[in-house]
């Protein structure tokens, strides 16, 4: 299932905030006594600064934003006007590089003044610490880690208390997990009292364990993590759930993930980069539970947009990813290309999570390089049917679908092999793998079968319990390169061994299995089998059908009118129908007033009707007819029931409400064509 990248592991920019309440509120500070924070003391701050900080814990941005314009007007050169124009640079407008930049440039002018970094007690040392602080906090946004450990300790040999749980995740991020863990450790164990450092410490081991395969650890650590905050009532947060909620995904306890991210929707923080409802979309996506899907990808939108517009701006690639994830199964794979060449073009930053940027690029690519397939496979449709002059038209499109696809396979491939991810692509739910699990068999056709046969076999030939949770996906992904192969007998040894150990769960890869078993058992003379399977397929995932380039078998009836006679011959040209006679049925017929199809099931039962109104020329009417049959018969019916999707027509079908409801419906704007991305997208 498709992960929503990154609120996982993460290390809360309101982390960084809590720490420096409890830095500058505790004793010590290089001073005899404690002192409240913000308070005027011996060196009074500018009260126009605490006023643009008070804006902006309101959400009162544009104001806070001309606020700090008008310091910076008046006092050029102040370290005061710099701090804050970093400040509500980094939380207004999410602009990473500037804030660096006021910040630095404020950090600069405050030593300057105070001969150095040991600024005295009757100086501005509380604003000094706050800069540095707000420095480490954008430092990890744009994954300067190194800069941010200098920075890190430069502020615990300047303030105390120290914090060595700190240090944790920038070690982590830089690979250095021994490092990282005896930071954690040392936390846990000289501060055992202390909300942030254990709190910070725990997630990091979490994360830490999790990254080098120690799942049950890491889900315990997440755990022990969620039950001490608890115990202590402290502030919970929707991290602590979601990144539990992500070692049981891993672990293939689902009822235990949805559980953890139902809980942690009530936890909202404005300053946090998670959102649970990003995994509870990808986890509804997958399960084909799809009215759910609609309303968590709704609630997801909603979150993001009541965090603080630099976190929103964070997380924008993946709630994107997934939105498109959603229109897939939906049949609004057209739309879902869009937004996904959206995200290629404008890759996140990664710095408030454990992932790296290689991961992310290879599953956004791989589900790119499936909606490409699906593109190519809606142009043979249409050349069925279409004007000559669209033909021409079509058919550079094909040239152009086949490039573009080919640039993404290589692309795709040169990144899986150079960074030696060939085992973790094949494998499910890999560590912070974010390759959706119903897209992921496709990798054969990337990085050849050859290849993919022998790995898989070594990773077949493993024992243990994590070999027994991933090898009904494995059995899936071999079934699936048989089938291209063309060796269907093997095929359905592979695929029927994938449905016995699949979860149900897994209901968009079971309909994939399903959709492959039907198609070999046709190869193979059981047309009963072959007919049960692609019943079940239509029933669950029909535009699955579509993504593997199969065709149904049908029988087509007509009326004997002008107009059916052509839609009849159109349909049987038609890459996505096999008529052979029995399976499914299609009727076309017309009226005085307009022509109609109707897609009916082996038992007679209507699967879909399709109907236009009457052109003066019968081929403009069966032209009107074939477009708007392929586009409703490849979408799954919605029982409106399981929620209210007040923005749809209110009829049975995801095909009868139009695209842009549908899509008003998710809560994003309606997708709008936008350049092809380089073969090689930027990854910051």
């Amino acid at each position: 299932m498709p992960h929503a990248v990154m609120p996982d592991r993460r290390v809360q920019a309101w982390v960084y905030r809590a720490l420096l309440l409890a830095l500058l509120c505790s004793t010590g500070l290089r001073v005899a006594q404690a002192r409240p924070l913000f308070s005027t003391g011996s060196y009074p701050v500018d009260p126009r600064v605490n006023e643009a900080r008070r804006l902006m814990r309101e959400g009162r941005y544009v104001r806070a934003r001309e606020l700090a314009d008008q310091i910076f007007a008046s006092k050029p050169d102040s370290f005061e006007s710099w701090y804050l124009m970093g400040l509500v640079t980094e939380r207004s407008e999410s602009n990473l590089p500037r804030a660096w930049y006021y910040l630095t440039g404020a950090r600069k002018r405050l030593e300057a003044e105070y001969g150095g970094e040991d600024i005295p007690s009757n100086g501005p040392w509380r604003l000094h610490s706050q800069i540095l602080m707000s420095m480490i906090d954008v430092a990890g946004q744009m994954e300067r880690f190194h800069e941010q450990l200098r920075l890190i300790s430069t502020i615990n040999r300047l303030y105390t208390p120290t914090h060595p749980a700190w240090y944790a995740w920038p070690l982590m991020k830089l690979g250095h997990y021994r490092a990282a863990r005896m930071r954690c450790e040392q936390a846990l164990r000289d501060q055992p009292d202390n909300e942030d450092s254990v709190t910070q410490a725990l997630n990091t081991l979490g994360a830490i364990n999790g990254e080098q395969g120690h799942l049950e650890r890491a889900y315990l650590d997440f755990v022990d993590l969620i039950r001490r905050v608890k115990q202590h009532g402290w502030s919970l947060d929707a991290t602590y759930f979601y990144n539990a909620a992500e070692q049981a995904e891993e672990l293939h306890r689902f009822g235990d993930e949805e559980r953890l991210l139902l809980e942690g929707t009530h936890y909202f923080n404005p300053a946090s980069y998670t959102n649970p409802w990003t995994f509870l979309s990808t986890l509804y996506i997958g399960s084909a539970r799809f009215a759910e899907a609609i309303n968590a990808v709704k609630q997801m939108h909603a979150w993001s947009h009541a965090a603080q517009p630099y976190l929103e701006q964070q997380r924008w690639n993946e709630e994107q990813d997934i939105t498109a994830s959603l229109l897939v199964p939906l049949g609004y794979d057209q739309d879902a290309l869009q937004l996904v060449r959206r995200t290629l073009n404008r890759p996140d930053r990664r710095g408030g999570n454990s992932m790296n940027p290689v991961v992310t690029e290879i599953a956004s690519l791989t589900f790119y390089r499936e909606l490409l397939t699906l593109e190519g496979e809606r142009e043979r449709e249409e050349l069925t049917w279409c004007t000559w002059p669209e033909w021409f038209r079509l058919q550079f499109q094909r040239l152009e679908n086949a490039r573009e696809k080919w640039s993404t396979s290589s692309r795709l491939a040169a990144l899986i092999i150079s960074h030696r991810r060939l085992a973790w692509a094949l494998r499910p739910y890999g560590i912070d793998s974010r390759v959706i699990e119903w897209v992921r068999p496709i990798l054969h056709k990337v990085l050849g079968d050859g290849v993919v046969c022998v790995e898989m076999k070594r990773l077949m030939a493993r024992t243990g319990a994590v070999a027994d949770r991933e090898r009904p996906y494995l059995e899936a992904a071999i079934g699936e390169a048989d089938e291209a192969r063309g060796y269907p007998a093997s095929a359905i040894t592979n695929l029927t061994a994938a449905m016995k150990g699949l979860p149900e769960v897994e209901a968009l890869l079971r309909a994939r299995v399903t959709a492959l078993l039907a198609e070999c058992y046709e190869r193979e003379g059981d047309s009963v089998r072959a007919m049960s399977c692609w019943r079940e397929v239509m029933d669950r995932d029909p535009n699955v059908i579509r993504a593997l380039g199969l065709a149904i078998p049908v029988t087509i009836e007509n009326d004997g009118s002008a107009t059916a006679l052509i839609v009849a011959r159109w349909l049987h040209a038609s890459p996505r129908f096999n008529d052979v006679g029995g399976g499914f049925m299609i009727r076309v017929s017309t009226t005085p007033v307009g022509a109609s199809v109707e897609l009916l099931g082996p038992d007679s039962s209507v699967l879909n009707r399709t109907t236009v109104k009457a052109r003066p020329n019968p081929t403009t009417t069966a032209r009107k007819l074939c477009a708007a049959f392929y586009t409703k018969a490849f979408t799954p019916r919605i029982g409106l029931s399981q929620v209210d999707i007040n923005s749809l027509d209110g009829s049975n079908e995801a095909g009868k409400a139009s695209r842009h409801e549908l899509l008003r419906a998710i809560g994003v704007p309606v997708a709008q064509p936008t350049p092809t991305p380089t073969p090689t997208p930027e990854t910051p």
